[in-house]
Order: structure tokens, then sequence, then C-alpha cells
């Protein structure tokens, strides 16, 4: 899983967040988002939507893709946008 490359199970000692951490926050919060919006969602391909989250103090923003098959929503891919904290790193205002 593309997910636990970013975040590893139990973190990892630079300080990245768990795997865990990110199913019970950005990960449970897509899925929340994409079963009560998916068709009022930006479509970027034929049946695929995205769905970006805002940083947080633990996670840089993500890009979640997903795609209806049957009756059920299924994330496929996601989009850690790593340069997210260097990006603000020195800045007076974060």
């Amino acid at each position: 899983m593309l997910a636990k490359v970013h975040f590893p199970v139990g973190g990892s000692a630079d300080g990245r967040p768990s795997f865990e951490l990110f199913a019970r926050g950005p990960l449970e919060a897509a899925s929340e988002l994409f079963s009560r919006s998916f068709e009022s969602l930006y479509e970027i391909a034929p049946g695929i939507r995205a769905l970006d989250t805002l940083h947080t103090p633990f996670f840089p923003p993500i890009t979640f893709y997903a795609v209806l098959v049957g009756a059920y929503i299924e994330i496929i891919s996601l989009s850690v946008d790593d340069s997210y904290w260097e990006l603000l790193d020195g800045d007076p205002e974060f």
C-alpha cells in the first residue's frame, strides 16, 4: 500500500506519523467524504474523483483518488505533498 511508504506502521525515527494515525485521521475522513459527496467531487478522468485535504499538525496536504465500483467507492491512490513542510520552513506565520 502506497500510504505505508509515506506513513510507516508504528511511525518512523525521523518523525513521520504512523500508518495507524493516518488510517484513523485523513484516510477515515476521506472515506467519509467520498461516501457523502462522490458525485459532486472533481472528476480528474472518466470515473475517477479527487479529494484534497488540508494540512494538519501531523500530515501535509494529501490528495485521494477514488472510483465507484458497483455500489461501493474504492480509494485507489493518493498523492502526499512531501515538500509541504520544506515550503513552510522558516515562515514566521506558521
